[in-house]
């Protein structure tokens, strides 16, 4: 179990095998970001966030199935499926903040809520930094292998 919540185990656990289903080789790693991976989670404030490795942009298709995978959860009542907040982002992205190559599919929390690209501002920076320091391996190698350290300066 990666978290203490069993309710954001099913629900992380539901996107994780999608995910898988959908991207096939092309997921390279699922990791848990935020108040999960610093460890102050608050069940009744706290989103779900993740980041999704991924080795190349989503092609139509793919993006369209996620879009659909990610509707379907969030309809499903299931406790924090419309608390999902997180973002699929190649690998050459993901490694360091490109503000030239900073739009992905992202779905933010709440109800009404769809996947949709999204531009990252360089604030994205802290995302990466908490992935690669504290981040929760779902899927995949360790996120330090696949994003740059991030300088205090960033």
């Amino acid at each position: 179990m990666p978290t203490p919540y069993p309710a954001v185990n099913d629900v992380v656990g539901t996107v994780l095998s999608g995910a898988r289903e959908v991207l096939g080789p092309d997921l390279i790693g699922f990791y848990l970001d935020g108040s999960l991976a610093l460890g102050d989670f608050d069940r009744a404030t706290s989103d779900v966030d993740f980041i999704a490795a991924i080795a190349r942009p989503l092609s139509p298709s793919a993006f369209a199935a996620l879009a659909d995978m990610h509707r379907q959860l969030r309809d499903s009542g299931r406790p924090f499926a419309a608390e999902l907040e997180g973002s699929y982002i190649p690998l050459p992205a993901l490694r360091r903040h490109d503000p030239a190559d900073a739009t992905f599919a992202n779905h933010e929390r709440g109800p009404e809520e769809v996947l949709k690209y999204k531009y990252h501002h360089s604030d994205w920076v802290i995302h990466r930094h908490i992935v690669r320091e504290h981040g929760v391996t779902l899927y995949g190698p360790p996120p330090d292998s696949l994003i740059a350290p991030v300088a205090p300066d960033e």
